[in-house]
């Protein structure tokens, strides 16, 4: 699930559900408290496109986005190591994630498409507005005024296999920008545990004392 606007859009996998917000406001919510994952870029439009990629406010990366491509991206453009998800209260030290960081799960791109200088023959250009108004429209989304779940942020583990090659540059068009951020979650805690009815801890009756006897001379 991802979230869409003017022709782009912008997500992440694992995730268990989109939450929008009553002030229209983005969230994803993680499937565990720990997960690698990918974020997800989609150009729906018929132009190239620099995507500016930023993950708890700190820049991952440029890319380039072919007309009608999306890519899965694993990694950050300067290091092999994946993304990796934590929820904030029970993050290891060494990620640097902290609660009450406002800057926690924010995942942001900026989207740029090329400066046209030739137009696409129409029925191409109509197919691919036709895919995008289609993105749009798919986005099923929750509804909430305070959306469920825990803060969390992004650290770097393990190693990628992907590689990525330098692109040449575009000339950008700056009035074509498209800007989407969401917020991941760490899902909400649970209930607790609750024993079936008749189970639970066992244990014989607890004996009571025995009165001390009572002597008497005769």
């Amino acid at each position: 699930m991802s979230v869409c606007l003017g022709g782009y859009c912008l997500g992440v996998q694992p995730n268990a559900g989109n939450t929008r917000a009553a002030d229209g406001s983005y969230y994803l919510t993680m499937p565990a408290d720990v997960v690698p994952y990918a974020i997800l870029l989609v150009n729906h439009t018929s132009r190239r496109t620099n995507a500016y990629l930023s993950v708890d406010a700190r820049s991952v990366g440029t890319f380039r986005l072919l007309p009608a491509q999306s890519l899965l991206l694993e990694h950050p453009s300067w290091s092999q190591q994946r993304f990796t998800f934590f929820a904030a209260d029970s993050a290891p030290s060494a990620t640097g994630i902290r609660s009450g960081d406002p800057t926690n799960g924010l995942i942001s791109c900026r989207y740029l498409p090329e400066l046209e200088l030739r137009v696409m023959p129409e029925p191409k250009m109509m197919m691919l507005q036709r895919r995008a108004a289609a993105a749009e429209a798919m986005m099923m989304m929750r509804t909430s005024a305070v959306p469920a779940g825990r803060e969390g942020g992004t650290a770097l583990t393990g190693h990628s296999g992907q590689r990525l090659i330098q692109a040449g540059a575009i000339m950008e068009d700056q009035r074509g920008a498209v800007s989407i951020t969401l917020r991941l979650l760490a899902p909400p805690r649970g209930d607790g545990i609750t024993p079936l009815p008749g189970r639970g801890p066992q244990s014989t009756p607890y004996p009571k004392p025995v009165e001390p006897p009572i002597y008497y001379l005769y």
